[in-house]
């Protein structure tokens, strides 16, 4: 659905190009992978879609038009996951022949017999007729991908009640990561995109909830923001306003990335394996992953490719008042930044008490506070003046915040389509999503 409505098919759906992001996840963990046959279409409101003409795909998968030689448009797509569909339930391919020529003219030629087979008894019309309309010959009379999220029994498995559940805790988070300065936001964006989908979980079910609102558009609209979060945020001003500030680009939509950054705080230690989400570790991680070359700095003008709007130019500044715009970022570096920390500053603050002490040692980020005191989170925090704090898997090491820059505490963004992937180091820090 996303590809489709960014211009891009994908001429190659089948079973062997669909896999679980990790072993044994069934949540969505799925993903569609191998985009070598893709293709970007365009679209024009005075003539139409734009067809292709190139043969691309499996024989047991391609559309009749294909098999035919006619120009064709994204609707292949749909066809190919019809067949899916069909070879999942039944474990063979509706359309057979004993050559790649006789299985295209099955195609072409033949219609679908559910009474062919014996497991289709088992299967509900509902299920039958979906398949039916995905299977439609003519492909303008066929179903769409958008038609099969919204008219079918696919709509009625999407779950309802993560946005109750999280909402205002992810509305907290979406405020505060607003107030923190651009490297602390840019840090949140690189460690979020490291972290495996069982930890966003609960964030992916909220967007994917939101965005079903729009018909699964794979981003989040201003009235799928309102219709969810209103009655979180305030008045529709304020509604406004906060997603203004969330659509960095200025596009009208909020992208999975955008989301997951700006909600990422409302995590739980639970999600996180224990660990703070800006623990030392994942922040180097994060490092590694933004450094790219293996040379141990970061540089600034690949940094400010990564940001967008307003937030360019926060960091740019940013980078300058500490003095490293033009040399480059070490770790250490990358660390004082993030807390607002400068070299030769002082930081006064006073010796935790004995029963603080074990929760400061952790030195980990404190949650959003939420009205009920329920958090998705373990902490409290002060929503006035988030503390920032940056911890260690093994040994505590705290950056404390000077009196010159505010102090800061910590979200997350991810990347990829309404579905997260875990990747190595040496993949690029951010996909485009």
């Amino acid at each position: 659905m996303y590809c489709h409505n960014i211009g891009i098919a994908h001429r190659d759906v089948k079973l062997a190009n669909l896999m679980f992001s990790d072993a044994g996840s069934t949540h969505y963990g799925l993903k569609l992978i191998d985009f070598g046959s893709g293709h970007a279409f365009r679209r024009s409101v005075k003539e139409g879609d734009k067809p292709m003409k190139s043969i691309q795909g499996t024989p047991y998968f391609l559309a009749p038009e294909l098999a035919q030689k006619r120009p064709y448009t994204e609707r292949c797509d749909s066809w190919s996951l019809g067949i899916v569909f069909f070879m999942l339930l039944c474990g063979k391919a509706p359309f057979r022949g004993s050559t790649d020529e006789d299985t295209l003219q099955a195609a072409v030629k033949q219609k679908v017999d559910f009474d062919d087979h014996f497991c289709f008894s088992a299967v509900s019309d509902e299920c039958k007729r979906m398949i039916l309309k995905l299977l439609r010959k003519e492909p303008a009379k066929r179903y769409t991908i958008q038609h099969c999220l919204e008219k079918t029994l696919i709509h009625g498995l999407r779950k309802k009640h993560h946005v109750k559940k999280y909402g205002e805790m992810i509305v907290e988070s979406m405020k505060e990561y607003q107030t923190l300065p651009a490297m602390t936001q840019l840090a949140i964006d690189a460690v979020s995109f490291t972290l495996p989908p069982s930890a966003l979980r609960p964030l992916t079910d909220a967007f994917l909830e939101c965005d079903a609102h729009a018909g699964a558009f794979g981003m989040i609209t201003a009235c799928d923001f309102s219709f969810s979060f209103a009655p979180y945020i305030g008045t529709p001003s304020e509604v406004k306003a906060l997603f203004k500030t969330i659509d960095r680009n200025g596009t009208g939509l909020i992208t999975y990335t955008q989301f997951i950054a700006v909600s990422a705080r409302s995590l739980s230690k639970k999600h996180l394996n224990g660990k703070g989400l800006l623990s030392k570790s994942r922040l180097h991680d994060a490092f590694e992953r933004i450094a790219c070359n293996g040379s141990g700095r970061i540089d600034t003008k690949d940094l400010l490719l990564l940001t967008s709007g307003p937030q360019t130019n926060k960091l740019e500044k940013q980078l300058r008042a500490h003095g490293v715009f033009d040399r480059g970022l070490k770790f250490d570096d990358f660390l004082e930044l993030i807390s607002g920390k400068r070299k030769g500053s002082v930081s006064k603050a006073r010796a935790p008490s004995s029963s603080t002490a074990t929760t400061q040692q952790q030195l980990q980020l404190p949650p959003p506070t939420v009205a009920n005191n329920t958090s998705i989170a373990t902490d409290a925090s002060t929503p006035s003046a988030p503390p920032v704090a940056v911890t260690s898997d093994s040994t505590p090491v705290a950056i404390m915040s000077s009196s010159s820059a505010p102090p800061v505490a910590v979200a997350s963004s991810s990347s990829a389509p309404p579905v997260v992937s875990a990747t190595s180091s040496s993949a690029p820090p951010f996909p485009s999503v």
